[in-house]
């Protein structure tokens, strides 16, 4: 690049003609509050996304990991054999055993989340 420029005759009033700053130029309300929401909305995603994957890779990890955990403390309806084979993510995430849980599901959906967020 250096020696294309040096072997070329600039102009000397090539420094004079500069454009005019656009100072005057405002957003409207309309743009502004387009702006605002595209910027919440990728900023709402990215945010959201992984908890949500948290709570599906903690249903599924707790499965693998702890089955036992589960269908004692988990599963409520008597027909636990059924469930056990399905193996269905929802009666693990509204387990209320699981508030005092730490295990190796948890700190393993834990980093999950933490990696989908970065």
């Amino acid at each position: 690049i250096g020696l294309s420029l040096a072997f070329t005759d600039g102009s000397n009033e090539f420094m004079s003609r500069v454009p005019s700053k656009n100072e005057s130029f405002r957003y409207s309300w309309r743009g502004s509050r387009r702006i605002y929401f595209n910027g919440l909305l990728r900023a709402f995603l990215p945010a959201v996304v992984p908890h949500f994957l948290y709570l599906i890779a903690l249903g599924e990890l707790m499965w693998k990991f702890d089955p036992q955990f589960v269908a004692e403390k988990c599963l409520l309806s008597s027909n636990n054999s059924e469930q056990v084979a399905r193996r269905p993510l929802s009666p693990v995430i509204r387990c209320e055993a699981l508030r005092n849980y730490r295990g190796d599901a948890t700190e393993s959906a834990s980093v999950i989340m933490l990696a989908s967020l970065i």
